[in-house]
């Protein structure tokens, strides 16, 4: 960047300070230009994620099989399910968590895998 300036400096026969001023005005510039882009990307991609996942909980409500008037007896079979086999009271609260953060609970394809393994075991 200094010898960006400095050429401009020299090229336009400006006085140093004043091409010192105007590097330091480009670089905030650039500098404040680049945090509104990722901030706005970030935005973006956690929009783009949020809506991925109501779509899916929109999918799974929508279900005949699974959701509708459904959808509590397929949590609850699913609920049965990681108590059963999710191991370790800490083991099944991590799973949960799991499920949770990364969205992965909101699958339809995952909680008709747990309401398939409940319906299949004699409980």
């Amino acid at each position: 960047m200094s010898e960006l300036i400095g050429s401009l400096e020299l090229d336009a026969k400006l006085d140093h300070g004043k091409a010192s001023e105007f590097g330091q005005k480009a670089l905030d510039f650039h500098l404040s230009e680049m945090q509104r882009v990722v901030a706005e990307i970030d935005q973006q991609g956690r929009q783009a994620w949020n809506d991925m996942r109501e779509g899916w909980r929109n999918t799974f409500k929508a279900d005949p099989e699974i959701g509708g008037n459904r959808q509590q007896t397929t949590l609850a079979a699913c609920t049965r399910v990681i108590d059963q086999f999710g191991g370790s009271e800490q083991q099944r609260s991590e799973l949960r968590q799991i499920l949770g953060t990364t969205g992965a609970g909101d699958h339809p394809a995952l909680i008709r895998l747990l309401a398939n393994v409940g319906k299949a075991s004699s409980w």
